[in-house]
C-alpha cells in the first residue's frame, strides 16, 4: 500500500514522473545495448575459436602430407627441400593468428565496455527503485544520479579478475597457436632430415 502511495506521489509530481520515465527509457536502451554487445562478444569469441581450429587442422594436414610424401618417396622430400613446408606453414600461420588476435582483442574491448555498462545499468535500476520508494521525498543529488555516481565506474575485484582471466585465455589461445606451429615445424624438420626414414 505504501508503494502505491509513493507511485501516486510520483504520478502527481511532474518533474519526478518525467525523471522516472526518462530513467526507465534509458535503462531499456542500455539493456538492449548490453544484450547486443553480449551477442557481438560471443560471436567474436566463436570466430576466434573457429580460426584456431582451422589453424590446427591446416598445420596437422601439412604435417601429415609431408610425412606421407617422405615415406612414399624419401628422395622427393629431403632436408634440402624443407623450406617448402616451412614456408607454407608460416604463410598460413601469419594471417590466421592475426585474425585470431583481432577477434580476441575486439572481444576484450567489448567485454570492458560491457562491464562498465552493466554497472551503470545496475545503478540506474537502483536509482529508479530509490525514486519509487522515496516518492516526493526523493532528492536528485550525486548519490541518486546513476551517471554522476562515481561508484558506477569502478569494477569490483571479482569482475576485474574475471576480465583478466578472459584476457589470459585469449593470450593462451594465441600462444597455443604459435606453439603448435613451432611443434609442426620441428616435426617436419625431424622427419625430413632424419636418416632413419
Amino acid at each position: 500500500m505504501a508503494d502505491l502511495t509513493r507511485l501516486e506521489e510520483i504520478e502527481c509530481n511532474r518533474p519526478l514522473k518525467l525523471l522516472m520515465e526518462d530513467w526507465q527509457r534509458q535503462a531499456e536502451g542500455l539493456r538492449q545495448q548490453v544484450q547486443h554487445k553480449e551477442k557481438q562478444c560471443s560471436l567474436s569469441q566463436t570466430e576466434a575459436f573457429f580460426f584456431f581450429v582451422l589453424h590446427v587442422a591446416f598445420q596437422g594436414a601439412l604435417l601429415a602430407v609431408t610425412i606421407s610424401r617422405h615415406q612414399y618417396d624419401p628422395t622427393m622430400m629431403m632436408c634440402q627441400s624443407m623450406w617448402v613446408p616451412f614456408s607454407i606453414s608460416l604463410l598460413a600461420t601469419l594471417p590466421i593468428v592475426t585474425a585470431m588476435w583481432l577477434k580476441l582483442s575486439g572481444s576484450e574491448d567489448l567485454l570492458l565496455q560491457l562491464e562498465q555498462e552493466r554497472l551503470i545499468l545496475r545503478d540506474l535500476h537502483g536509482s529508479i527503485q530509490n525514486l519509487r520508494v522515496s516518492g516526493n521525498k526523493f532528492k536528485l543529488d550525486i548519490g541518486n544520479n546513476p551517471y554522476l555516481n562515481t561508484n558506477a565506474k569502478k569494477l569490483s575485484l571479482f569482475r576485474f579478475l574475471k576480465l583478466r582471466m578472459v584476457f589470459g585465455i585469449s593470450g593462451f589461445v594465441l600462444a597455443a597457436a604459435v606453439i603448435f606451429t613451432t611443434v609442426v615445424l620441428v616435426s617436419i624438420s625431424r622427419v625430413l632430415c632424419s636418416t632413419g626414414l
